[in-house]
């Protein structure tokens, strides 16, 4: 949590008389209303992209909301522009956003929870926020050598949220992140969200290659049954979800 950009946002929903009474409670001066978090969220997210807000500005207050407020909807009104026929490119400023907060000790679940159910199952944005995220670094990662934890933390969560991504995009950053082995656990919980997400994509072959590789202790869950289905050259559970019953069997 940036509580810089959280008081931006707090002095922007001032300027639309918006002020939090309690905890768990804020208040619309103008109606009288009283308005959960939530509320705020649902009502008010879609005004910063209204707003005649230059961008630096703009994504401090959309991100301050989220540090604040810790609501979904914001992360949704923040991905609306940039899918469908008529989208915009995506600014520097965002992916600059998730960074500072995918690298932090502590994140909020929405900040995890939209890389997987907004930028990476949506077609229009997966590929360029992975890469924006993560994959643009496969030289640092093929280095091998990696030890800032700030970086470590942001590639584990990019890489378990990344089921969703298409297989060729993040193949080269799962090959190049296995070579590190702070992120094999979260090498493996993708290639497992690849398999089993229903948007999910892997290519069976190179991923048993990667998953032998990781060299994880034998007793990890689901790692037998995912090397028996990969062997047997099932690609997604939702394709043949008879196959991981039958890997579940002694």
């Amino acid at each position: 949590m940036s509580t810089a950009d959280a008081e931006t946002a707090r002095s922007w929903l001032a300027r639309a008389k918006v002020r939090q009474i309690d905890e768990l409670t804020w208040v619309d001066d103008d109606l009288g209303s009283e308005l959960s978090a939530n509320d705020v969220a649902l009502d008010y997210s879609s005004w910063v992209f209204d707003d005649d807000l230059e961008v630096g500005e703009r994504f401090r207050v959309a991100f301050g909301l989220i540090d604040l407020l810790d609501e979904f909807w914001t992360t949704q009104e923040m991905h609306f522009p940039y899918c469908g026929s008529s989208r915009e490119q995506p600014p520097p400023e965002l992916w600059d956003g998730y960074r500072v907060r995918l690298e932090a000790p502590d994140v909020s679940e929405q900040i995890t929870q939209s890389l997987w159910y907004t930028w990476f199952e949506c077609i229009d944005t997966s590929e360029e926020a992975f890469v924006a995220l993560l994959g643009q670094e496969v030289p640092l990662l093929d280095a091998g050598t990696v030890t800032d934890e700030g970086f470590l933390r942001r590639a584990g969560r990019v890489l378990r949220a990344s089921g969703p991504v298409r297989w060729d995009v993040k193949l080269p950053t799962y090959s190049a992140a296995s070579s590190i082995e702070a992120l094999r656990p979260a090498v493996f919980r993708g290639l497992l969200r690849s398999y089993h997400d229903y948007f999910g994509d892997l290519e069976p072959g190179p991923a048993l290659k990667i998953l032998d590789g990781l060299d994880l202790p034998p007793d990890t869950e689901h790692l037998t049954e995912l090397r028996t289905v990969l062997a047997a050259g099932h690609s997604s559970h939702v394709a043949s979800p008879e196959a991981w019953a039958a890997a579940q069997r002694p």
